[in-house]
């Protein structure tokens, strides 16, 4: 995908868990040249840090405990995942904000496409608004939607989202092909739009 205009333009992604984020996150990555950020990948780094490889830190083995993560006042290993979350709730909602606000607006700034991937924090919905308004950066913000888990609350995070603004939903109830195909329908809107 073509830069609208010399800065980069942002889309942020969100939704309850198993949504379709990461799904359409990769395709903005492979077929429109974007660049991702995750609301917490601070977290990740440090997982990387600790000698664990892409499938364990975002992968198939996100879920499974890990020996280099062994919690000792738990007395077991971690997962990934749960090493994320334990870490995010230690973390302050401003600490979040500062941070991915900074990555942020060093990636637009540098011309680069930025996918915001899966927001858990309004503050940090509210951030790249901010951030869209403040500086003029193109913003595209994708809810995503997959009714047969409507009902299901797997992070409290997945009641409060369905409330916040965005510019589109995407309905991710017909399989991967359509939903990245109204994926790539709204990309390409959001060019036009913007150029």
């Amino acid at each position: 995908m073509e830069n609208f205009r010399n800065e980069g333009t942002l889309v942020v992604l969100y939704g309850r868990s198993r949504a379709g984020k990461s799904t359409c996150r990769k395709h903005l990555e492979n077929m429109h040249g974007f660049t991702s950020i995750s609301s917490i990948q601070f977290i990740k780094d440090e997982l990387f840090a600790l000698g664990l490889n892409e499938e364990e830190v975002n992968g198939i083995y996100k879920k499974q405990p890990n020996p280099r993560l062994f919690d000792s006042s738990a007395g077991r290993m971690l997962s990934p995942d749960e090493y994320q979350s334990a870490r995010v709730h230690e973390t302050s909602i401003a600490e979040l904000v500062i941070w991915n606000r900074k990555r942020l607006l060093e990636m637009l700034a540098l011309g680069q496409n930025v996918v915001f991937d899966g927001p858990r924090q309004k503050e940090l919905l509210d951030m790249a608004w901010d951030v869209s308004v403040e500086y003029r950066y193109p913003l595209l913000t994708i809810h995503l939607v997959r009714p047969e888990l409507d009902r299901q609350v797997q992070h409290v995070f997945d009641s409060l989202a369905d409330d916040w603004p965005f510019h589109l939903k995407l309905v991710n109830d017909k399989g991967i092909p359509h939903l990245l195909q109204s994926l790539d329908l709204a990309i390409t809107a959001m060019e036009l739009t913007n150029s």
